[in-house]
């Protein structure tokens, strides 16, 4: 049980942390996309700077398509990792009725046992008894 919970916490440390980069790669399109309509707007008042300013265009959409891509290898860890949260959550909720299920079979067996002994030592006292009055 602690290594299940061990590897719970250390999932959502890797969850949260896969949250976190995921917002930096938002955050970073963001500025990429308005340095892509800056580097736009330069493009049609600079028609001087065009070539330059192409370079820039097509280097500000490589780094959005990487960051696309990161993004997307992003969600599906974080898919891969709610799963794992999942499967960890039912394997812990089948450990624990296991355990209950345990613990029931343990009770019925020592209050059997209980019971026997019970009923050997009321028998008992009845046999001491009856041959007390036979006396």
């Amino acid at each position: 049980v602690k290594e299940v919970l061990a590897h719970a916490q250390a999932q959502k440390k890797t969850l949260k942390a896969l949250v976190k980069l995921r917002e930096q790669f938002v955050i970073g399109a963001g500025r990429i996309e308005r340095d892509l309509l800056k580097a736009a707007r330069n493009a049609e008042n600079n028609t001087g700077s065009i070539p330059h300013t192409q370079q820039e265009l097509a280097e500000i959409h490589a780094e959005r398509e990487k960051l696309t891509e990161l993004q997307r290898e992003s969600q599906a860890h974080l898919l891969k990792v709610q799963e794992a949260e999942d499967k960890l959550s039912k394997a812990t909720e089948d450990l624990e009725q296991e355990r209950a299920r345990i613990r029931e079979e343990e009770h019925s067996a020592v209050m059997a046992a209980l019971n026997k002994k019970i009923a050997i030592a009321e028998s008992k006292v009845d046999e001491a008894m009856r041959a007390e009055q036979k006396l």
